[in-house]
């Protein structure tokens, strides 16, 4: 997580991604990872609510509406609720 001791601070915008990456992990995979990595399958209604928040369009470049380089680090980060 970012903080006030590294000197670098987070616009408005990445404040959210920083929140809402956690609270979502925390909220859709705690009960079902396990069934995930069993079954090797993946919920596409989860997908589906990552991408509506963001989460899902980390790698593609800026150019084509991806996130921003700080992004790419924020939100994997916080999906792991580092």
């Amino acid at each position: 997580m970012v903080t006030a001791q590294s000197g670098f601070k987070l616009n408005k915008e990445q404040k959210e991604i920083q929140t809402a990456a956690p609270e979502f992990s925390l909220g859709e995979f705690p009960d079902r990872a396990q069934e995930f990595d069993r079954e090797e399958k993946f919920d596409l209604d989860i997908w589906k609510k990552a991408c509506e928040l963001g989460l899902v369009d980390v790698f593609i470049k800026k150019k084509y509406e991806g996130v921003k380089e700080i992004e790419k680090s924020i939100i994997p980060k916080s999906l792991l609720g580092l």
